[in-house]
């Protein structure tokens, strides 16, 4: 009976505290997210549908779990923090990305795989009409990550909790092209550097999109223009 006992003391303390509660919450969402989206909501592409309802979720949900807890919205990115900080790290980190895409963005698995849509690549309104609702994607993507997950496990990891949340950011990219998969898990500690060190999800937004957008812009656009002047 004691080993038992123990056995359950140990357990409801595990799961007892705000950070282990948070933890299994961003679990629960990708677990739950992946067996039951989309819930038809009228769009013609179930894709599209479910980046859209992906992005709603991951930030209202663990929005929900921080007002809850008492978490204040500075503790997990929703403010303008030092832009000072962010906005000179932002425009270096997006020049290295631009150069670095334009590249990849030559590469067979990059053409083949972006965009993730494919017919964005046919049509051009459906292209700006795919990129706004990646936006909203990403809102929810980072403030999951580097907002909510980042800011709940800070106080009791410290620097540490940066790795913690690279750990899911980089194995959700397991599917995409090795070298993506490979600068993802620099890509996550350098964003979650980011938003522990600027406190806002704002500069990790502006970059993950404009990564995205402007890889699917050189792989659509940028091949169609030089096609057409051959």
């Amino acid at each position: 009976m004691k080993k038992i006992k123990n056995f359950f003391e140990i357990f409801i303390k595990s799961i007892s505290s705000k950070e282990s509660l948070a933890l299994i919450t961003v679990t629960l969402i990708l677990i739950l997210a992946n067996h039951h989206l989309p819930i038809k909501i009228g769009l013609k592409s179930d894709f599209l549908e479910q980046r859209l309802e992906e992005g709603i979720i991951y930030f209202i949900i663990p929005f929900i779990f921080a007002i809850i807890t008492g978490t204040k919205l500075n503790e997990i990115g929703l403010t303008k923090g030092d832009v000072k900080f962010w906005i000179l790290w932002t425009f270096i980190f997006l020049i290295i990305m631009v150069l670095f895409v334009k590249i990849a963005s030559n590469l067979p698995d990059f053409k083949n795989y972006y965009p993730q849509y494919k017919p964005a690549k046919e049509d051009v309104k459906i292209f700006w009409i795919y990129e706004s609702i990646m936006f909203i994607y990403f809102i929810g993507w980072e403030f999951l990550y580097r907002g909510f997950l980042l800011g709940m496990l800070r106080k009791r990891l410290n620097e540490l909790a940066i790795i913690v949340q690279m750990v899911p950011f980089a194995l959700l990219h397991i599917r995409k092209p090795e070298i993506e998969g490979l600068g993802s898990i620099l890509a996550g500690i350098f964003l979650g550097i980011l938003v522990y060190r600027g406190k806002s999800i704002i500069p990790c937004v502006i970059i993950h999109w404009a990564v995205a957008f402007w890889m699917d812009f050189c792989v659509v656009f940028i091949k169609l223009f030089y096609f057409n002047l051959n």
